[in-house]
């Protein structure tokens, strides 16, 4: 079943919103939880087993540039390359995620599903813990997307525990079918735009930013 296991599994999904926030396109979001790796080898060392995955994923290339509500049948590479290190006597497991990304215009997200998560407790910037509610509230027009610094804490319903600690993009989302999701890419090319369906009005100034698209 998807993303049942520790290690997680990614989702890709198309994001015609801008720096401040996500704004998803018309199509379903792509899960990459059953590829078959093109490259994979495994190596004893002193602290533990390290594992080397590499996966070649085909993405639409970018967003129909006249609409901007859906993504294009042209397609773009973005390649992953994962390093696991399996260590002796812990359950402590270090993850490093290489990207390569030729693809304009989308999100990708790795996702972890452990167990039933009951509760989910986050760093905040000034260092204190803060425990969010589990469900996005009926009237909260944006994605339910929080930020972190530095790690996350899963509690589930049989007491299990998972902490995350995770650099680069902090931001996090415990999503409906109680998946966590922490943020890998955002690919953008505008500071703000005021045509957003998760935003009523612009956050900033409207100005285009191509470099945004980390290619």
């Amino acid at each position: 079943p998807r993303g049942t296991g520790p290690l997680g599994f990614l989702e890709n999904q198309g994001d015609c919103g801008d720096a401040y926030n996500f704004a998803p396109t018309d199509d379903l979001p792509y899960v990459f939880d059953q590829l078959l790796p093109t490259f994979a080898t495994a190596l004893e060392t002193a602290q533990g087993n390290l594992v080397v995955v590499e996966q070649r994923l085909l993405l639409p290339e970018s967003l129909y540039p006249l609409d901007r509500e859906s993504r294009s049948e042209e397609l773009a590479a973005l390649s992953c390359e994962f390093t696991y290190t399996l260590m002796h006597h812990t359950a402590l497991v270090p993850l490093h995620l290489r990207v390569d990304n030729l693809a304009k215009d989308h999100r990708l997200r790795i996702g972890f599903r452990p167990f039933a998560i009951k509760r989910v407790i986050a760093r905040t910037i000034d260092g204190s813990p803060i425990e969010r509610p589990l469900h996005k509230p009926a009237e909260w027009r944006c994605t339910y997307t929080h930020p972190h610094s530095g790690w996350i804490l899963l509690e589930g319903t049989n007491k299990e525990t998972l902490a995350i600690y995770a650099l680069g993009l902090r931001e996090y989302e415990l999503s409906a079918d109680g998946t966590l999701y922490l943020t890998v890419i955002r690919a953008i090319d505008w500071i703000s735009r005021s045509d957003l369906s998760t935003r009523r009005f612009g956050a900033g100034p409207q100005i285009y930013v191509p470099e945004a698209q980390m290619q």
